[in-house]
């Protein structure tokens, strides 16, 4: 498991931080753009638990480079790039295709830099313990630029989805065609090759429920 560089330490709990004691934020493996999250005023679209999601201080963004929709703006792949507070979980807007997904909206935001802060797994959704976000050398809060989140541009957000939409279905599309050609491929290799008495019997045996003794091929020449 690939070690983080942010060091563990013993933090004393000032009345600054003790109103975050105890909840959590939640960390998302994105690839999209900070234009696209603050123009949509969200991250979407998650599979989660929207309560316990709606009750968590923060959203932090950390960036997914493998996926073919990521930007080439200058954030590394793993970075935490964007923090949000939380102001509420609703269903996905991108319908149908992610219908039972959810969004999470945000009020504020503030722009930032941690290097390698994703740390893997296969859940892009993972929970942190906020206190400890706010005092484990990841971030300086006192030096962070909250902005206030515009108004949703709707139209910017449903033209992304029609590209990325597209991007999906083409790709769902070549893989589907791939299958289909390597079925192909194989069955015809199975009529050149042929097939054997004993892979014969065996492919009866299974059909008819049979012992592979009971099944018996007689030719006739």
């Amino acid at each position: 498991m690939k070690e983080s560089k942010y060091r563990d330490k013993i933090n004393i709990k000032t009345e600054k931080h003790l109103e975050f004691d105890g909840l959590e934020s939640i960390h998302v493996f994105t690839h999209r753009s900070v234009d696209f999250l603050t123009k949509l005023g969200g991250s979407t679209s998650w599979v989660l638990d929207p309560i316990r999601a709606e009750n968590c201080e923060f959203v932090v963004c950390s960036r997914n480079n493998n996926n073919g929709l990521a930007e080439s703006d200058g954030i590394d792949h793993g970075s935490a790039f964007l923090i949000g507070r939380v102001s509420n979980v609703v269903p996905s807007l991108n319908v149908p295709r992610d219908e039972h997904r959810f969004m999470i909206e945000f009020s504020e935001y503030a722009l930032i830099t941690i290097e390698d802060f994703w740390q893997g797994g296969r859940n892009p959704v993972v929970y942190l313990d906020t206190w400890g976000l706010l005092t484990d050398d990841y971030l300086d809060f006192s030096t962070l630029n909250w902005q206030t989140v515009p108004p949703r541009d709707l139209e910017y957000v449903q033209n992304y989805f029609a590209i990325e939409n597209q991007f999906y279905e083409q790709r769902e599309s070549n893989i589907h065609h791939s299958k289909k050609r390597k079925l192909i491929v194989e069955e015809k290799k199975l009529k050149q090759e042929g097939m054997s008495i004993a892979e014969a019997k065996k492919e009866l045996s299974i059909f008819y429920s049979l012992p592979l003794e009971n099944i018996e091929i007689i030719l006739k020449g």
